[in-house]
């Protein structure tokens, strides 16, 4: 698929810069965030070093091949903060109110059937 080579492809890390995206958010050593839509982990493998060991990163995606591929890539990182979930973002009742210090969506907003559910969601 298309999608899934531009999704892993080092061009999209030239374009979008990761590490920059992460610098302006006041993301501390020891938060808890969501990544909502992890996809493969673009944010989710890098916010796991910024967060350290102290911290957590929970990847949640409805994706089942992106949960597996962001599975793989948490193996071969030997990174022990990362929690993936296959969820829906804009159902998650499970997760307990003001659990993350930050919840964030990037490029996946527009993916999500419920956009305002899921919005909703992440602001609890």
């Amino acid at each position: 698929m298309i999608e899934d080579l531009f999704l892993e492809s080092k061009i999209r890390r030239i374009i979008n810069k990761p590490e920059e995206i992460l610098r302006d958010l006041e993301i501390k050593k020891g938060d808890k965030v969501l990544d909502i839509g992890c996809g493969s982990g673009f944010l989710t493998i890098p916010l796991a070093f910024k967060v350290s060991f102290r911290g957590c990163v929970y990847g949640i995606d409805i994706n089942d091949k992106r949960i597996e591929k962001l599975k793989e890539k948490i193996k071969s990182s030997n990174l022990k903060n990362i929690i993936t979930l296959k969820a829906d973002a804009s159902n998650l009742k499970n997760i307990p109110d003001a659990f993350f210090d930050l919840a964030l969506f990037f490029l996946s907003l527009h993916h999500i059937k419920e956009p305002f559910k899921a919005l909703e969601e992440a602001y609890r």
